[in-house]
């Protein structure tokens, strides 16, 4: 009897023959068919791309051979098409790393003719979506300026001044002046706005030279990987692209710092990682593996926030921040009484704590994009909560006070760390709460656990500066969850004068960054919502006891996209 596979590769010889002979809907039907019987199967996702591809269906083309490339991360040919697709949508910031990465997938030792010829294509492709960006229609185009795009990684379309960081040098000098120390202003402008804006000008000196041979050779500064690292685990909201060549740019700046402190592959099995670190250390003491190991991990962390935010795939995110995680662990554990000064600042707890804190926003947000059934990492909500206990536990247990004194930084990585492992159990109770409460057996259960959900959210939120506009969110998050546990009015009316509170405060910041926009218009409805109750209090139809829910909140889902 055949099985699954031997119907799906009979499907797949269908439709590889109909795709010979340019009958792309009908091919398109075939591996459709053969997907329905195996799903796991890269080659299908990406043989059905080639066929939207060739009807100029790009959007349906970048779909498939996206979904070809998480099955199988080292199929050239997924990345190929999926670069190709890319670029005909005018994306070409995300088809240069495609086409990047469908070089690196292919094999560099013993290769076929084939493996050859796809690799002069590939170059050949790079090249010409290369010299495209350069030109000036291109290069002096404004990045993406779509209303829902993360401020982490486009540069938005917004007034002259109305940044926020614009906004902070403006406000700052008040809140001195008042003795304010807890405002996202020392976040997002005194640290990662700064430490961004640095890495940035030490990229922009880096020289191509022709040597001997028609070779090239880079000089520039060393650092600014360490700037923009920092920049992403302090505030990553102030890591924006402000030109398209970006980039290739960082590209650049990435194998220029990694040649230069000849920096292991943090990429590889960590076995072959610790060897290297270790011969380093041998052959050249702390100066030749601190700087060597510190480029590995900033560059690693730095690739996994472009996933996140750039490519929109938490799941790969999460995997680079795994063997982060793992080979600073290695190293705590290798030089447990080594100084800073002479292992690295990667390897203290303040460090660690902003990798765990970008994690568990990646893991979550992972598991409202793909759910627990990705292909290649497993998920579950336990985990977040198992996480989530044990960071609060490190903190408690943690002696490290380095860095407490300076605003930004405590805010970062003292502040936030804990407001994210509270989030993270709000997170929890509210996914359990809107399963049991559907339930007519585990009703009660699912109501009590919303109402814990709305505790923790509550209490997340609150640990963030009154005037950033994450606290704005998650406080209207928390509300979502005690309106859908039947809390009475008496209890829910109130949240929502505090969270007009809260908008009015980050309003002066974040006016015009996207979340916040999506926060203020959330938080209309809940004032309509207001508007209505109040008036039916007043006619007497309802008192402050009753329960009540607004109609959308009763159905929305527990969405945490703007983290």
């Amino acid at each position: 009897m055949p099985t699954n596979t031997d119907e799906a590769a009979r499907l797949k010889a269908e439709g590889n023959a109909l795709y010979v002979s340019k009958q792309y809907e009908e091919a398109i039907a075939k591996y459709t068919q053969a997907i329905e019987q195996d799903h796991s199967n890269a080659v299908l996702f990406s043989n059905r791309a080639a066929c939207y591809q060739a009807l100029k269906r790009y959007g349906k083309a970048v779909g498939d051979a996206h979904k070809a490339t998480q099955l199988d991360e080292t199929f050239p040919k997924a990345w190929a098409r999926l670069a190709t697709a890319q670029a005909a949508l005018s994306q070409n910031t995300e088809a240069l790393a495609s086409w990047r990465r469908a070089l690196a997938a292919l094999p560099t030792e013993d290769p076929s003719p084939a493996d050859i010829v796809q690799k002069e294509q590939y170059q050949a492709s790079l090249l010409a979506l290369e010299n495209k960006m350069h030109e000036p229609s291109q290069s002096s185009a404004p990045a993406n300026d779509s209303a829902d795009s993360s401020p982490g990684v486009i540069a938005l379309s917004i007034p002259a001044g109305g940044a926020p960081w614009d906004r902070a040098k403006t406000i700052e000098p008040g809140l001195k002046a008042q003795g304010i120390t807890n405002s996202s202003v020392y976040t997002i402008l005194l640290d990662a706005y700064e430490s961004f804006m640095h890495g940035q000008r030490n990229m922009s000196q880096l020289t191509p030279t022709k040597t001997r041979g028609d070779m090239t050779k880079f000089f520039g500064q060393l650092g600014a990987i360490e700037k923009i690292s920092n920049a992403v685990l302090t505030d990553s909201r102030a890591v924006h692209l402000t030109f398209s060549e970006w980039p290739q740019m960082y590209n650049l700046q990435a194998q220029f710092e990694i040649g230069v402190r000849k920096a292991p592959d943090a990429a590889q099995p960590l076995e072959a990682f610790v060897a290297e670190a270790r011969r380093l250390k041998d052959e050249g003491g702390w100066d030749a593996v601190r700087p060597a190991v510190a480029t590995s991990v900033r560059c690693s962390i730095i690739f996994a926030f472009l996933e996140s935010e750039a490519m929109n795939d938490m799941v790969k995110s999460l995997i680079v921040l795994d063997k982060i995680l793992e080979i600073l662990r290695w190293g705590r554990a290798e030089w447990p009484n080594a100084s800073v000064s002479e292992r690295g600042s990667i390897f203290t707890d303040t460090f660690v704590r902003g990798v765990r804190t970008m994690r568990l926003d990646r893991y979550m947000r992972a598991l409202q994009s793909v759910g627990m059934q990705d292909a290649l990492y497993t998920l579950s909500y336990e985990h977040v909560i198992e996480e989530a206990e044990a960071m609060l536990e490190e903190m408690r247990e943690s002696q490290e006070e380095e860095g407490r004194q300076y605003k930004g930084f405590a805010i970062a990585f003292f502040a936030i760390p804990e407001a994210m492992a509270l989030i993270g159990q709000g997170f929890y109770y509210m996914q359990a709460g809107i399963a049991l409460s559907s339930n007519e057996d585990t009703r009660n259960q699912g109501l009590f656990a919303l109402g814990r959900a709305h505790e923790f959210y509550s209490k997340g939120a609150e640990k963030y500066p009154p005037d950033d506009e994450r606290r704005l969110y998650f406080l209207a998050v928390a509300l979502l969850a005690l309106f859908r546990s039947q809390a009475p009015l008496e209890k829910t009316l109130p949240c929502i004068a505090h969270i007009r509170e809260a908008r009015d405060a980050a309003k002066q910041i974040w006016e015009h960054v996207p979340a916040f926009k999506g926060s203020s218009a959330k938080v209309d409805q809940y004032e309509e919502f207001e508007k209505k109750i109040m008036q039916e209090i007043e006619a007497g139809g309802v008192s402050m006891k009753d329960s009540r829910c607004p109609s959308w909140a009763s159905v929305v889902a527990a969405e945490h996209l703007q983290f």
